[in-house]
């Protein structure tokens, strides 16, 4: 998750150019581990959980199922 979070925090302070305009972009993610999941389906709905919740958080954030 650390070097996620790394690598979410690097993508921020590109910045891209289109035509005269120059802008920046963030992401945020949700993950899981199969350790928590009884299936893929579940593993999906963790994750997916999970990237809601750093929406709600303001963004910008990886969260973890585990600590979600």
């Amino acid at each position: 998750m650390t070097k996620l979070d790394s690598l979410r925090a690097e993508f921020e302070t590109i910045v891209f150019r289109h035509k005269d305009e120059e802008f920046t972009c963030s992401f945020s993610g949700g993950v899981s581990s199969s350790d928590i999941a009884k299936g893929v389906d579940e593993f999906v709905e963790l994750s997916d959980r999970a990237l809601y919740r750093a929406k709600a958080q303001g963004r910008n954030c990886i969260i973890d199922a585990k600590k979600a």
